[in-house]
């Protein structure tokens, strides 16, 4: 085993407790320039991530790397105490709408807050992002319920006072019926805001049928699809 100790006390044998911040141990990776091997081109830390006590110690890594013309190192990634993993170039986690995400991207341009997906192969296969539910314990595969979400894809806004309450938009996928083996019914709905409200609203529905369902909070309008053709409106 490696280990990094650190104390503030100056005596040896001698205790006395770090604080929220304090590097515990650091690793370094350095690289000849021609003239020295004084420069790290990227660096491990590991620092205290909270408040520590007795048989309390909270901690967090930080992963820095060295941009292509420069020597000085930057924050790309980091894990907190609470095991959320955060990229870009701003490293506080923040709870964002319902939910304080385990991973999280934030940032300050486009680049620092945008993910990608590519897939480079010679066949007609592309990338994929799967969400998905299940009622079982981890790693388990019993089915949901009637109305269970599968999954959404949510658009928030900063509102002047927090991140949580801002939910503007709203793409969900449920159970559209009991479902079984070899039986997925399901239903996809699309919720936006009124000007003035925070509060998203239902607009439309595609149901397990194929049928059209559109709202404006007044009027309910179906579109069924028969014969190729659509129906008159119910």
């Amino acid at each position: 085993a490696l280990d990094f100790l650190k104390t503030r006390n100056t005596t040896w044998g001698s205790h006395t407790i770090v604080q929220d911040g304090d590097q515990l141990g650091r690793i370094y990776f350095r690289g000849d320039d021609g003239s020295d091997y004084g420069n790290a081109g990227a660096a491990i830390f590991g620092e205290v991530d909270g408040t520590p006590g007795s048989d309390d110690m909270p901690g967090r890594l930080t992963f820095y790397t060295s941009a292509d013309g420069s020597v000085s190192l930057t924050e790309r990634l980091r894990i907190t105490s609470g095991g959320n993993i955060l990229a870009g170039n701003y490293f506080t986690s923040k709870q964002i709408g319902d939910f304080e995400s385990a991973l999280q991207i934030q940032g300050t341009t486009g680049n620092t807050s945008s993910m990608s997906l590519f897939r480079y192969s010679a066949d007609a296969g592309g990338s994929n992002i799967t969400l998905g539910k299940g009622r079982g314990s981890a790693g388990a595969v019993d089915k949901p319920n009637d109305g269970d979400s599968l999954g959404a894809i949510r658009f928030l806004m900063a509102n002047n006072n927090n991140l949580q309450d801002g939910e503007s938009a709203r793409i969900e996928c449920n159970i559209d019926a009991t479902p079984g083996g070899g039986d997925y019914p399901s239903r996809l709905t699309f919720h936006t805001a009124n000007d003035g409200g925070s509060v998203i609203n239902e607009r439309l529905r595609i149901d397990k049928d194929g049928d059209f369902i559109f709202s404006n909070g007044a009027l309910v309008e179906k579109v069924e699809i028969t014969a190729g053709k659509l129906s008159d409106n119910t």
